[in-house]
C-alpha cells in the first residue's frame, strides 16, 4: 500500500475542481498543501493573458507554456490543466491532467507529502484523465503531456 498523508482537497478547492468540468472556462487550477488540505492558490482562465488568443490560434504549445511558465522553481503544486490536442482522427480533444510539480530544489518533507497526497487528490477530483509528475521545466513541455494520450 501507498503512504498517504492525511491531507486531502479542501471542499473549496473540489468546487473550483467541478466548476472547471462543467463550467470549462478555466485552463489551469494550482493548489498547494496548506494544513491538512489541499487548497486553490490561483486559477488560470480563457481570459488571462495569451490564453484565449492561443486556444483560438490552436497553439497548444504555446497555450501549455503560457499556463505554466509562472511556476515557482523551489515550491511544490499540483496543477490541474485543461489539456487541449488534435488526436490521430483529426479530432479536438480537450482532457483534465492533474500535474505534479515537483521540483528537485525543494525541500525532501515538502516531496514526500505531495508525492503522499497524490492519491487523495485523484479519489477526491472525478474525471482526472492523466497524471504527469515534473521536477523541471523540460518535463514540462507539450510533448511530455500529448505523450501520455498516445
Amino acid at each position: 500500500t501507498k503512504m498517504s498523508s492525511g491531507v486531502v482537497p479542501s471542499s473549496e478547492a473540489i468546487a473550483a475542481f467541478e466548476e472547471m468540468k462543467i463550467r470549462k472556462n478555466c485552463c489551469a487550477l494550482f493548489m498547494r498543501i496548506d494544513g491538512g488540505f489541499v487548497v486553490e492558490h490561483r486559477r488560470l482562465t480563457k481570459d488571462d493573458g495569451e490564453l484565449g488568443a492561443k486556444i483560438d490560434a490552436k497553439d497548444y504549445e504555446g497555450y501549455v507554456e503560457e499556463l505554466l511558465k509562472d511556476l515557482d522553481e523551489a515550491a511544490a503544486e499540483y496543477v490541474v490543466l485543461d489539456f487541449k490536442f488534435v488526436d490521430k482522427n483529426d479530432i479536438e480533444q480537450s482532457k483534465l491532467v492533474l500535474c505534479k510539480w515537483i521540483p528537485d530544489n525543494c525541500k525532501v518533507k515538502e516531496k514526500m507529502t505531495y508525492a503522499s497526497t497524490t492519491n487523495a487528490m485523484k479519489s477526491g477530483l472525478p474525471g482526472i484523465a492523466k497524471e504527469h509528475q515534473a521536477s523541471d521545466f523540460a518535463s514540462l513541455e507539450y510533448k511530455e503531456f500529448r505523450a501520455l494520450f498516445m
